[in-house]
């Protein structure tokens, strides 16, 4: 005679005090564990933590509760909805707008905190994409796998047959689960591929004789000097470019508004311009003409190459007219081409470089960048004795502390793996025991009729290697989504995919599920099998 509202409010409340003491449970491992990576850090580092704020322990706890309301509360709501009789007859069947429903709520749930984490929109996005990509593929691949299936398990013998069979006859169960393990193994993956990959990919983007020193402000009168100088010492400097100040006021005769300065770096301050004959080689046209075959539209306007996406934020088109003041002098130009550069190749680049021959009237200082070795540090005080107003940037310096930087936050990733190594383990250990009463029942039923022990183990093997395998394929689609968004969006590196783990992914996933499911259901073959089929009755 309950009513729907009051068993609602008892599985919530049930709920919710569950959620509260796992929660607290959490923060208190999560401080303990905080505590180990501070000690563990000052010793490893010299990095001393300073207090964390009640923000993480708030969060935290609010992650508990909205993952218990989201994920569990969900798949109970509709129970009071049910007939008691259904319920007596065993006849509960779901419905297909319910789990839709949950799977919505469940998915909302993981990007809401993901983005509370990581307070990154684009990082939450890209992490939802995947996780879609994974559910579209298990539903494809995996149901289309197991509707073939049907045609060989009529050829199949031996505990190949049953496992088919068993997969089959839980065609849902199946697909959960092998969207469980999929999900687990892809993030699994994912940290394993973003830990020695991708981190190894960005540091070999700046290359051990990369330009490790910029030299600016070099007078002209000097320049011949210090070309000598550089020639004497065996060092090859990169292209030298003249190089003057210069902020562009109006676009098309309109000057800029502050609003737009406000909010266009470009618009905002001084720019480096230069003029220079030959385009660099890190310097790519996308659209217009370089100088050897740009013709002038109008001969009294000199032509402009702008870097791409500079042009974009500006919102500048093939053959607008610039004006732009050096120190209060004003310029006219006209845009000529747009161009795609690279900022990592630690080279001198500019937004703006001008037709030869425009500037001529100005009087520009000099920059270049060179590849000192550790050897030759001491040219460094030649140089500056020579020409003291030369301002050096030693980029070594700078690169070496990236490096560092990178170097822990791998390390970092590498705490993180374990831990998700851990969670990943206990979620796959959930979703094999989330099947072990059926399982029960169908061994009991098995061994009963005679059937051999090594019989049933080989089916259960088969059966969670067949689940582990499509679930490892699946996975390694849904880390190359979400590894591709990371290199598109967040890294900004160029994308690499990673054939070696589209062989590991699928075999590693059949072995550890293997193994996961022959520890969750050792007990179905070692009970006795009357004891086994009274407990299932």
């Amino acid at each position: 005679g309950a009513s729907a509202t009051s068993i609602r409010s008892l599985y919530f409340s049930q709920l919710f005090f569950l959620g509260v003491i796992a929660s607290l449970l959490g923060l208190m491992l999560g401080s303990v564990l905080q505590q180990f990576i501070a000690v563990s850090l000052q010793e490893a580092y010299q990095i001393r933590l300073g207090p964390s704020s009640i923000y993480p322990y708030a969060l935290s706890f609010f992650s508990g509760l909205m993952c218990v309301v989201f994920f569990a509360l969900p798949a109970l709501w509709y129970l009071p909805t049910v007939p008691p009789l259904k319920i007596l007859r065993r006849e509960l069947a779901v419905n297909a707008t319910q789990v839709w429903m949950q799977a919505a709520l469940a998915l909302f749930a993981v990007l809401t905190l993901v983005i509370l984490f990581s307070r990154d929109l684009e990082l939450a996005l890209s992490i939802g994409g995947a996780l879609l990509g994974v559910i579209v593929a298990t539903l494809v691949i995996a149901y289309g796998l197991l509707a073939l299936s049907k045609k060989w398990v009529v050829n199949l013998g031996g505990f190949w047959r049953l496992a088919f069979a068993n997969l089959q006859r839980n065609r849902g169960q199946s697909l959960i689960q092998i969207l469980v393990f999929a999900i687990a193994i892809m993030l699994l993956f994912t940290l394993t591929i973003v830990r020695t990959s991708l981190i190894e990919e960005w540091k070999v983007q700046v290359p051990d004789d990369a330009p490790n020193h910029f030299l600016v402000n070099i007078p002209p009168e000097e320049l011949p000097q210090v070309q000598s100088l550089l020639q004497e010492a065996n060092v090859r400097p990169e292209p030298i470019y003249p190089m003057m100040r210069a902020r562009l006021t109006h676009i098309n005769g309109v000057e800029t508004t502050e609003e737009q300065r406000s909010t266009k770096n470009a618009l905002r301050r001084e720019l480096n311009v230069t003029w220079s004959e030959k385009l660099a080689a890190d310097n790519k046209i996308l659209e217009g003409e370089w100088w050897d075959k740009w013709q002038r539209k109008e001969a009294d306007l000199p032509g402009v190459s702008v870097e791409i996406e500079t042009a974009t934020d500006i919102g500048l088109k093939m053959g607008d007219k610039l004006q732009f003041s050096f120190g209060g002098l004003e310029m006219h130009a006209q845009v000529a081409s747009f161009r795609s550069l690279d900022w990592r190749s630690m080279r001198p680049n500019f937004f703006f470089i001008f037709e030869p021959g425009s500037l001529d009237s100005y009087s520009p200082t000099y920059i270049t960048s060179i590849y000192l070795p550790p050897s030759q540090k001491s040219f460094i005080n030649t140089l500056l004795h020579n020409h003291p107003t030369i301002l050096l940037m030693e980029l070594d310096r700078i690169i070496e502390q990236i490096r560092s930087i990178v170097n822990q936050v791998s390390d970092g990733v590498l705490l993180v793996l374990w831990l998700t190594l851990i969670g990943g383990c206990l979620v796959l250990f959930a979703a094999v025991m989330g099947s072990i009463a059926a399982r029960k029942q169908q061994a009991g039923l098995l061994r009963a009729l005679g059937s051999p022990r090594q019989l049933i183990v080989g089916s259960i093997c088969a059966e969670f290697a067949i689940l582990g395998f499509l679930a490892g394929l699946i996975a390694i689609i849904g880390t190359e989504i979400l590894l591709i968004s990371l290199q598109t969006f967040v890294l900004e590196t160029p994308i690499q995919p990673h054939y070696l783990f589209w062989l590991i992914s699928p075999l590693s996933g059949a072995l550890f599920v293997t193994g996961l499911g022959y520890i969750g259901c050792r007990r179905v073959v070692t009970t006795p099998p009357a004891i086994v089929l009274r407990e299932a009755t």
